[in-house]
């Protein structure tokens, strides 16, 4: 390896101009990719870098980005894969994702996808197919058999590549941005990963060149000088002077395990710095090397928390394969040769959306047989009872909604109206249960089950009719048209109890709600609305302990605003304002910008509960802020807050006048309210030495 651009390259990355730094410095991976006939990226500039350049330079490489993909690029792929994948195990594989294809390819036909793939990105995927790893060479990773070392071809090709792009910065400087940066840790990565290859075979001289150099591209990565302080530890002649100076650089390298386990940064050693009780460091195990995790943490000393550096080593090998690892499980375990069947579709999907809640892959797995007679499979084709295109429609509204994707919403419901626009029963029977599960707002599917079922006598019609009279805001309508549903089972008796649930709710009879709201939970018990109405009823009832249970249930099936925020009440109110902190700041971070007053409030209750009545006063400013853009009237209640935290601070003056607005409209609070605004009022008066209004 070149000394003089190992240690030159402080200087030239250090150089930094007004340039923004030009797509052409990725040549060097584009390059490296040559041959392939698929580059694996992971997302953000380095990733748009690439796509861009690689169009210009090289057509014939495609370029797949791991992450942030869209239902076009997905498309493009998809038609790609299907192009050059040997069987149709590999094809299909392609909509789980990049990863779970190159898995299939490498288990179907190894030879040719060891020369399909090359990696900018997650290089320990490979390794998820036995027998596999991936090496650096160049400004990528190629795909080899598991144990192979670099070769003097691989380390010469990285030296050019390096070079080459070091050479880039000091000609134009490096830049502040975005791309310069990615860049770095690029480079880095590979120098790192380069030299762990290198010394586990035995090329100790040029792994530390490789540690070396990857410490100059970026000084404040930790995985370069821990490798380079291990290998130091481990020499046969001690260099009294490194050992001094990586003492030093040690000293400035951050406990964190999280950062190995962004970068990929992997480490020759992780028990060499478990007497400065650095077992973080565990993270840095190689993804490829499980056999070595579970010996490390089995070796940890016996009061360090195995648990959590488990869970971190888990995480990191996660981040090093692209977080794909359930996606090719799924293919490993229950992908044949057959490829994806309706009913493996329909599997795909829903473990899609519970692991990474991709909506746009689990939509992308199924909305091309959102159709009666879709894709050459038949209308009769039934899976579970029920038909294969009706659920396909279903698990795709539903992925759209998580997307809050209205237009895909209402184009499908287009097709599907135009498909079966001679069938009114049919189309009323497919709105009700594709569109209803979905959760999404009744009036944008209610209205065309109601056109297509007017007329009709029967139970899915007047099932459509009472969602229509819910949409409406008929809640009364609602009801006579349930009476006349009966018989419904599956998703018809879900969506059933589901709407009764919103026309109670909009009526305000709480209930019929409850009773709603339990019909919908023995259906499926982790129904995130009805957990949170049957909490809210237990609170108006006075029984906390069983509000707090439904409460928390509601927020873990699906944290809503209402369901955090009300939780966030609750415990403050009953003495555990800690908790109720996290919840009521989970609830405003929700709402970001279209954050109410209420959200405000219910965070400032929570700190006034734990006597950080400065912050509690700035809270509720902000509500009263929020609520007076909202609406000229004041919120009597907030402003009562806000008097108590003003006296708190010894503020009576500014209390007094709080109280004087709440005295404006002091009606509408409750009991216990008056309660408070009467205690307040004697402190101010006492304060200010005056006698009570």
């Amino acid at each position: 390896m070149k000394k003089l651009a190992v240690f030159n390259l402080v200087a030239l990355l250090g150089v930094f101009g007004h340039c923004a730094t030009p797509e052409s410095a990725v040549d060097p991976i584009v390059e490296s990719a040559r041959g392939a006939k698929f580059l694996i990226v992971g997302d953000g500039a380095l990733a748009a870098a690439i796509s861009h350049r690689a169009a210009k330079t090289d057509p014939s490489l495609f370029v797949v980005p791991i992450r942030a993909q869209t239902r076009e690029s997905i498309a493009v792929f998809r038609s790609r894969a299907a192009e050059v994948a040997p069987t149709k195990r590999v094809a299909d594989a392609a909509e789980l994702g990049p990863m779970a294809f190159m898995v299939a390819w490498l288990e179907d036909a190894p030879t040719g996808a060891m020369a399909a793939f090359a990696l900018a990105d997650a290089p320990a995927a490979p390794a998820l197919a036995a027998g596999y790893d991936s090496i650096p060479s160049g400004a990528v990773w190629r795909i080899v058999k598991s144990g192979t070392v670099p070769g003097e071809s691989d380390c010469t090709l990285f030296e050019g590549a390096r070079d080459e792009i070091g050479e880039t910065f000091a000609a134009i400087g490096s830049g502040d941005d975005a791309l310069a940066a990615a860049l770095r840790r690029h480079f880095s990565r590979l120098a790192n990963d380069l030299g762990v290859r290198l010394a586990k075979g035995g090329a100790f001289k040029p792994a530390k060149e490789a540690f070396e150099s990857a410490a100059a591209i970026l000084p404040d990565s930790p995985s370069a000088t821990l490798n380079l302080s291990s290998l130091e530890k481990k020499s046969a002649a001690p260099d009294p002077a490194a050992r001094l100076a990586l003492a030093k650089k040690l000293q400035g390298v951050k406990p964190d395990g999280a950062v190995l386990a962004v970068e990929g940064g992997v480490l020759l050693s992780p028990s060499d710095f478990w007497d400065a009780g650095w077992f973080w460091a565990a993270s840095g195990l190689a993804a490829a090397d499980a056999d070595g995790a579970k010996a490390a943490i089995a070796a940890l000393p016996s009061d360090a928390p195995r648990e959590a550096i488990t869970g971190l080593v888990r995480l990191s090998f996660s981040l090093q394969r692209g977080n794909c690892d359930a996606d090719v499980a799924f293919l490993q375990k229950r992908v044949g040769e057959a490829g994806l069947t309706p009913e493996l579709r329909l599997e795909a999907a829903e473990v899609v959306m519970k692991t990474s809640g991709d909506s746009v892959k689990a939509a992308a797995l199924l909305e091309r047989f959102a159709l009666p007679g879709a894709r050459g499979i038949p209308v009769t084709r039934l899976v579970c009872g029920k038909p294969f295109w009706m659920l396909a429609a279903a698990a795709t509204v539903r992925a759209f909604a998580a997307k809050s994707d209205a237009t895909a919403i209402a184009s499908l419901r287009a097709e599907l109206q135009e498909a079966l626009e001679q069938d009114s029963e049919e189309m009323a029977l497919v709105v009700s249960s594709v569109f209803a599960p979905a959760q999404i707002e009744l009036g944008n599917w209610a209205k065309a089950a109601e056109d297509f079922a007017e007329s009709r006598d029967s139970a899915v019609a007047a099932l459509a009719k009472a969602a229509g009279a819910v949409a409406a805001m008929r809640p009364q309508d609602a009801f006579a048209a349930l009476d006349a549903a009966k018989g419904l089972d599956g998703d018809l008796a879900w969506a059933a109890h589901r709407i009764a649930l919103e026309a109670a709710f909009r009526a305000g009879d709480r209930d019929k709600a409850a009773a709603a709201a339990k019909a919908v939970l023995s259906l499926r018990p982790r129904d995130a609305f009805s957990l949170w109405v049957l909490g809210s009823v237990a609170v108006q009832r006075g029984d906390d302990a069983g509000a707090v249970n439904l409460l928390q249930a509601s927020v873990a099936a699906k944290p809503t605003l209402p369901a955090l925020n009300d939780l966030a009440s609750l415990l403050a109110r009953i003495g555990n304002p800690a908790q109720a902190e996290k919840f009521a700041r989970m609830a405003l971070e929700s709402a970001g910008a279209a954050a109410g007053g209420n959200l405000y409030d219910t965070l400032g209750e929570t700190l006034y509960a734990q006597r950080r009545y400065a912050e509690a006063a700035a809270e509720f400013k902000k509500a009263l802020d929020a609520d007076s853009a909202r609406s000229a009237v004041s919120n009597p209640v907030v402003n009562l807050h806000l008097a108590e935290a003003l006296e708190k601070l010894g503020d009576a003056l500014g209390a007094a006048k709080q109280i004087a607005i709440v005295d404006k409209n002091k009606d509408v609070l409750s009991v216990q309210e008056r309660e408070r605004l009467g205690a307040v009022r004697r402190a101010v008066a006492s304060a200010i030495g005056g006698g009570e209004n």
